[in-house]
């Protein structure tokens, strides 16, 4: 009985960090003309380390920002929850996303001490100017899938994970195309695990991408979500998933 209450006290605490966790989290997606985008979270416990966020500085000017903190549980959602409040006060309206990067670096290595370090993707939408510039921490690159081309990544040559050490973070640009479809994503995506032991992977991932990319976002991610679900189970899940979807109209 002793130990029924402990874990019950513990499942209950458990919860509370959930919430507190998803009050970091965006409470609506942007309504931007000309943008379409969806969002989901799957964390692989109670507690996760992705993270994601928007920043709307106009109607026509939108943040998109996604991360990953190094391990699991309760000491990543700690570790989330500091990167994505001080996210929020570099990404201002004037602040290029390799600055916002590189502030947020500085940040979390001289005030961390837990030895955990996070990746983060963080672009700019422009459709004023139809243009996206962005800049990558040690993230995964995000997918853009453009009528007419093959799926390619986007990456920048510069950029380590933050909160390991200084260093320095470049922009790139692409101009954008109305039909163009953006996919932000976590490693738990293609690292996903089939009952053989084989991973996901960016093939699958990007083949899913090209076969709906004249759907809306939402349908995008769904159908993404539902063949990683095919190919890892959710009672298998071994890392939090997190997707954003951006479609230009």
């Amino acid at each position: 009985i002793s130990e029924w209450k402990k874990r019950l006290v513990m499942e209950n605490e458990l919860e509370i960090a959930r919430k507190i966790q998803e009050s970091f989290l965006p409470k609506k997606l942007p309504s931007l003309k000309g943008l379409d985008i969806a969002a989901c979270m799957l964390t692989a416990r109670h507690v996760g380390g992705d993270l994601y966020d928007f920043i709307e500085f106009s109607p026509d000017r939108v943040g998109v920002m996604i991360g990953d903190v190094s391990g699991k549980g309760v000491p990543a959602s700690l570790f989330m929850a500091m990167t994505v409040g001080a996210f929020k006060s570099f990404a201002t309206t004037d602040a290029v996303p390799h600055d916002v990067l590189s502030n947020l670096n500085v940040k979390l290595t001289k005030e961390s001490s837990s030895n955990l370090f996070v990746t983060a993707f963080y672009a700019i939408f422009d459709i004023g100017n139809m243009s996206m510039v962005y800049s990558n921490g040690g993230h995964l690159p995000v997918i853009c899938a453009r009528e007419g081309s093959e799926a390619k990544f986007l990456d920048v040559d510069v950029g380590a994970p933050l909160g390991l050490m200084e260093g320095p973070y470049v922009d790139g640009k692409i101009d954008l195309k109305s039909g163009d479809v953006f996919v932000f994503y976590t490693d738990g995506i293609t690292e996903a695990m089939h009952s053989v032991k084989e991973m996901y992977g960016k093939e699958r991932l990007v083949s899913v991408i090209e076969s709906k990319r004249n759907f809306e976002s939402k349908a995008i991610l769904t159908a993404i979500e539902k063949d990683v679900r095919n190919f890892e189970p959710k009672s298998k899940q071994h890392d939090d998933m997190t997707m954003i979807v951006v479609k230009v109209a």
